[in-house]
């Protein structure tokens, strides 16, 4: 399967082959560290590769997560603003039909 080059490299031991069975074996080969479990709370197993990953994302989500909760509390205060327009209106005296021509 493999080149006699490959082999010959690999004897020589300028690289090594490994083979896995699953994408968290690989990672786990490549960096030293384990890639870690999904816990029952949603996060990972503290300190693995994939805990890593998603502090990582969480951290760079918070400010788009920030400027999501900004605009939602901006169109509540416009909301709230239109509102207080409109009672300031339904709070004015009713002028009668007749009352300026008087």
């Amino acid at each position: 399967m493999l080149s006699n080059e490959v082999v010959e490299a690999v004897k020589a031991n300028m690289f090594n082959i490994y083979a896995v069975s699953h994408i968290d074996e690989g990672i786990e080969i490549l960096t030293g560290i384990k890639a870690g479990n999904r816990l029952k709370s949603g996060g990972f197993s503290r300190g693995s590769i994939k805990d890593k990953v998603n502090r990582r994302l969480l951290e760079l989500a918070k400010p788009l997560m920030q400027r999501k909760t900004d605009a939602k509390e901006n169109s509540k205060r416009k909301r709230v603003k239109n509102r207080r327009i409109f009672k300031l209106q339904i709070k004015e005296p009713a002028r009668r039909a007749g009352s300026f021509l008087s």
